[in-house]
């Protein structure tokens, strides 16, 4: 007689797991992306001014990304766990970069001594239903030499097979607890 209740108290703490399972858990929707080379200061601010008083507005791989949490819970937190983006290159894109650039653009280590910099602006906290806006800059140089910035933007044609590549990617989606999503950009 006691078997049936043991297995009746199973079956209840399965079916209450699973219910409270599926009310935390995190789920986010790529909505939009969009990439492209700009040189804007509006967008992307600028260096300052060279010695014979040009603004230094850099070049930069731009992406913007639009995400939606279609979970129940709010993913991220404002001070303590932000939500984060990442851009995790394919080696065709590295080789693109390592080409047009001479260095992977998206390993922070190689901007040591260039004088050029990456970030990004984000949507640190994603309520359930709500969307937000991400946005990645990767300088590639500046139009006018300069005693700081050691990297020249290349000629259009070699940034084109950049922007030709830029999608050759994964976007990753995380907070400090761990990653959340993972979209393949090239798709």
């Amino acid at each position: 007689m006691k078997k049936p209740i043991y297995i009746y108290i199973f079956g209840l703490m399965i079916l209450f797991s699973i219910s409270c399972s599926s009310e935390t858990e995190q789920s986010i929707e790529l909505i939009d992306s969009k990439v492209e080379i700009i040189s804007d200061k509006e967008r992307l601010g600028s260096y300052g001014f060279n010695e014979e008083g040009i603004e230094l507005i850099p070049t930069s791989l731009y992406y913007e990304f639009s995400l939606k949490n279609d979970g129940k819970v709010k993913i991220g937190e404002l001070v303590n766990d932000p939500l984060k983006i990442e851009i995790e290159p394919n080696d065709t894109l590295i080789n693109a970069s390592n080409e047009v650039i001479g260095f992977n653009v998206f390993n922070p280590f190689y901007y040591n001594n260039t004088g050029l910099g990456y970030g990004g602006s984000s949507t640190p906290v994603l309520k359930p239903g709500e969307e937000g806006q991400f946005i990645l800059t990767f300088d590639l140089g500046v139009s006018h030499e300069n005693n700081h910035i050691k990297v020249m933007v290349p000629p259009v044609e070699k940034l084109k097979i950049l922007e030709d590549n830029a999608l050759d990617a994964t976007l990753i989606i995380s907070t400090n607890v761990g990653e959340i999503a993972r979209f393949d950009l090239h798709k």
